[in-house]
């Protein structure tokens, strides 16, 4: 009996980082990062080893490299918020699913469930890379509320 129950909770964890894992993927496969710009080769060669309108090229080169590089980083913190919804949004439905439907097997739906919590620990970490305080708050608080409305839905002995 104890063999069994500890091969529940390890399957229950497992269900739950694979579709996490899962999610997470699909959203990178469908949903691409921007790309990163290429430093600047003249950048790499040591100033000694170039003559001065290789110096002034490089120069120029590494101002048009910091102008593209911020433009990416710009883009990268609208990528990392739009992940965080998608995840977040999902982690819901995921963790909505578990609560209502209610799988008739015990495993499955907390399988489920747990891979909604780790999905909005996702989002939420997503949600910092995104450098935007007011998103990041609103993350965590839709996340409190949940793990609150979870707590009380699952733990509570007079739930209807």
């Amino acid at each position: 009996m104890e063999d069994n129950k500890a091969i529940t909770i390890v399957y229950t964890l497992f269900l739950g980082l694979l579709l996490a894992v899962f999610v997470g993927f699909g959203i990178r496969t469908f949903y691409t990062p921007p790309e990163s710009p290429a430093y600047p080769e003249l950048g790499l060669v040591p100033e000694r080893q170039l003559d001065e309108s290789d110096q002034a090229e490089g120069t120029k080169q590494e101002l048009e490299y910091q102008v593209e590089y911020d433009a990416y980083q710009s883009e990268m913190q609208v990528y990392h918020r739009n992940v965080s919804i998608a995840s977040l949004l999902i982690a819901v439905g995921f963790l909505v699913f578990s609560l209502t439907v209610g799988l008739h097997i015990k495993v499955l739906s907390d399988g489920i469930l747990l891979g909604g919590l780790f999905l909005l620990i996702y989002s939420i970490g997503r949600s910092f890379a995104a450098e935007d305080p007011t998103y990041s708050f609103v993350t965590l608080t839709v996340a409190v509320v949940i793990a609150l409305y979870l707590g009380y839905r699952r733990f509570n002995p007079q739930k209807s």
